[in-house]
């Protein structure tokens, strides 16, 4: 079902409930109808679940000194409470490590992160 779909099943429940009682209430069923309805749009079961480091771990190639120092603490701060992406953060920062393009102070907060996760 699209958004489009379900705005027509809205609007026709709408209606039908204003011309049957003069109320604009609707009842829990058809409130959970609609729920359902709007989180199979906006929700579907099929998309991958990223783990929550990853968007964070973009972050790191931000030109942004502050940007990056945060994204390196957020990484640490989930490796240590998370033990189940522990080895990932770790494995993800040690390849981040090794780029070219990353000035040597980053470089040093990197392998910091990893000495303190480790």
């Amino acid at each position: 079902m699209n958004k489009k779909d379900l705005l027509k099943s809205l609007m026709f429940l709408f209606k039908k409930k204003r011309r049957k009682s003069r109320g604009k209430n609707i009842s829990a069923a058809e409130a959970i109808d609609i729920q359902n309805k709007y989180m199979n749009i906006s929700c579907p079961i099929d998309a991958p679940i990223a783990p929550p480091y990853v968007e964070i771990a973009k972050q790191l190639y931000s030109p942004k000194q502050e940007v990056f120092v945060a994204a390196l603490f957020y990484l640490e701060q989930i490796a240590l409470n998370e033990k189940s992406h522990n080895s990932a953060i770790v494995g993800l920062l040690q390849k981040f490590s090794v780029d070219e393009k990353l000035p040597q102070s980053q470089k040093t907060m990197v392998m910091q992160t990893l000495e303190r996760i480790s």
